[in-house]
């Protein structure tokens, strides 16, 4: 299995897809928005960078995998906490609904890769970077260029 590149893949775009820590605030202006979302997507990054990737066997790469998506869901909760500036709510519901569809086919290749399904996982990955970049695509829009993959 070729766990170390598929992890590699994996922890670079878990970086961007932080669905990008603060409490609601009613009102919230877009610039306070966009700080916010921006410091939680840092976070996560950090978080991400944190794990130790681990390709010895199937287990264990779907173990990585899992705390890639854990700390993922994590950050798009934060995210969803946040109220979003008014006439925003199309947008950014947008982006995180890409950004849950790209966290649901990690996790099937997590299953996948836990399974011994090397194509499996590869293919989910796969799914999974092409949502993503659908989601980069509208936060950068957006302006939340942290919660994107560098390119």
């Amino acid at each position: 299995m070729r766990g170390a590149s598929l992890i590699a893949g994996l922890a670079a775009g878990c970086v961007s897809l932080a669905a990008c820590s603060g409490t609601s605030s009613v009102g919230m202006s877009r610039i306070d928005y966009l700080r916010r979302a921006a410091a939680i997507c840092r976070d996560a990054s950090d978080s991400v960078r944190n794990v130790k990737a681990d390709a010895s066997s199937a287990d264990a790469v779907a173990a990585t995998i899992g705390k890639l998506v854990t700390i993922e869901r994590s950050a798009a909760r934060q995210i969803r906490a946040l109220r979003p500036p008014r006439g925003d709510e199309h947008t950014l519901g947008q982006w995180l609904g890409l950004v849950d569809q790209t966290l649901d086919q990690l996790d099937a290749s997590r299953r996948a890769a836990a399974a011994g399904d090397a194509q499996g996982a590869a293919a989910a990955n796969a799914r999974s970077a092409d949502v993503q970049q659908q989601a980069d695509a509208v936060a950068v829009r957006y302006g939340i260029t942290a919660c994107a993959t560098p390119r």
